[in-house]
C-alpha cells in the first residue's frame, strides 16, 4: 500500500521533474456509462458537474443543459439525490472534498517554505510561533471553546477584512479571530450549501473532446472561477450569479455557497462519481479501465484517493489541475512507476 509519505516523496520528485428529471434514488444513475459502452472518443474528457441544493430549479436546469448543448459538451449519466434520503453519502463526499477542512491538529500540518512566507507577511508572525503556542486551529474546536455555531462563524469570516484572511491554496484558508488562526472557516457554508433540508443535488457526468475544449478551457471559459465576481461572462457561474432571480433562486450565489460545483480533470471526476452515487463504479469507469490498462493497480489508484493531501507543495489533485485525458494518463502513470 501507498503511504502518505511514500506519495509525498514522488509528488517531490516529480516537482522537480516535470429540464427537470424525475428524482433517483440515492445511488441510482440515469444513462450510466460502463465499460463495455465505453466513451465514443478515447482520448475524450469527462468530468462530473454538481448543482447545489439551493440551485436545483427547473429554470437553471434548462440553462445548464442549453449551455452543454451550445458548447458540444455531451451528458452521459444525470440524475437527482435528495439530501435526506442520501444525507450520509453527500456528508461523505463533502467531506473527502474538503479532507483538510476536517483536520483537529492543523498546527502540525507542513507547509511550504513559499506558504510559510505568505502567512509571515500577512499576519506577522511565523508559522511556527503560532503553531508552538497553540493558536492555529480548526474551526469546531475554536466555536466549541466560544460555545458559538460553527455557520456564525463562517458568516463572519466570509465578511472579514483581507487583512485578516489568507488562502494557503485551494481547499487550504487561514481566518485570523481575535489572536487565533482559524482553518479552513469556509467549512460550515459549504457542507451547508450540500446539504439543505428537504432538498436534492442534480449531478450530470459529462464527456467533451479536448480538440473541442481542453480541460483548462473547460474550467475557465465553461465553469468558470469560485469566485462569481471573477468569472468570464461566458461561465456558468457567471450566468447564473448574474441573472440569479429570473433562474429561481432565493440569494445571489458566492464563493462558498456556489450554485455549481465540477471536477478539475478526468481521475478526480471518476472518484467523484463513484463517492456521490455510492454505486461502486470507481474500478469499472472508463477512465479508470484506461488507467489500469497503463498498468496502474487498483490498489494504488484508490490509495491515490486517500492520500490526496500530502506533506509537499500540493496534493495530487494540483498535479493534475486541468489535465486532459492522456496527460492525466501519463502523470498518474509517472507517479505509479516511481512508487511501484
Amino acid at each position: 500500500m501507498l503511504g502518505v509519505a511514500l506519495i509525498a516523496a514522488v509528488m517531490v520528485t516529480l516537482s522537480r521533474t516535470s429540464p427537470s428529471v424525475p428524482s433517483a434514488p440515492a445511488g441510482a444513475a440515469h444513462r450510466a456509462l460502463s465499460h463495455e459502452q465505453g466513451p465514443k472518443w478515447p482520448s475524450a474528457n469527462t468530468a462530473f458537474i454538481v448543482l447545489k441544493p439551493h440551485a436545483v430549479t427547473d429554470s437553471v436546469i434548462r440553462h445548464v443543459y442549453r449551455r452543454l448543448r451550445q458548447a458540444r459538451i455531451e451528458v452521459i449519466r444525470k440524475g437527482k439525490l435528495s439530501t435526506t434520503a442520501a444525507q450520509l453519502t453527500i456528508a461523505e463526499y463533502v467531506g473527502r472534498i474538503a479532507e483538510r477542512a476536517l483536520d483537529t491538529s492543523p498546527g502540525g500540518q507542513f507547509l511550504p517554505a513559499i506558504a510559510e512566507a505568505a502567512f509571515e507577511a500577512k499576519f506577522g508572525e511565523s508559522w511556527d510561533k503560532a503553531a508552538s503556542e497553540n493558536r492555529i486551529v480548526d474551526l469546531a474546536s475554536y466555536a466549541a471553546g466560544k460555545s458559538v455555531d460553527p455557520l456564525q462563524l463562517s458568516a463572519l469570516w466570509e465578511n472579514m477584512v483581507p487583512e485578516r484572511k489568507l488562502q494557503i491554496k485551494p481547499g487550504f484558508s487561514i481566518g485570523k479571530f481575535e489572536n487565533k488562526y482559524i482553518t479552513n472557516p469556509w467549512w460550515p457554508m459549504m457542507e451547508a450549501s450540500y446539504l439543505k433540508p428537504g432538498g436534492s443535488l442534480f449531478y450530470l457526468e459529462v464527456m467533451f473532446k479536448p480538440h473541442r475544449h481542453t480541460y483548462k478551457e473547460y474550467l475557465s471559459d465553461f465553469i468558470g472561477d469560485a469566485e462569481p465576481a471573477l468569472c468570464k461572462d461566458s461561465t456558468l457561474r457567471h450566468d447564473i450569479s448574474a441573472n440569479w432571480e429570473a433562474l429561481g433562486l432565493k440569494s445571489a450565489p458566492g464563493k462558498y455557497n456556489n450554485a455549481i460545483e465540477s471536477s478539475t480533470n478526468p481521475f478526480e471526476s471518476a472518484w467523484k462519481v463513484d463517492k456521490l452515487l455510492g454505486d461502486s463504479s470507481f474500478a469499472t469507469h472508463p477512465f479508470i479501465k484506461f488507467a489500469r490498462g497503463r498498468g496502474i493497480s487498483i490498489d494504488a489508484l484508490e490509495e491515490m484517493i486517500r492520500d490526496q493531501f500530502i506533506q509537499d507543495e500540493a496534493t495530487i489533485y494540483d498535479y493534475l489541475y486541468s489535465l486532459d485525458h492522456q496527460e492525466c494518463l501519463a502523470k498518474l502513470k509517472e507517479v505509479y512507476d516511481l512508487i511501484d
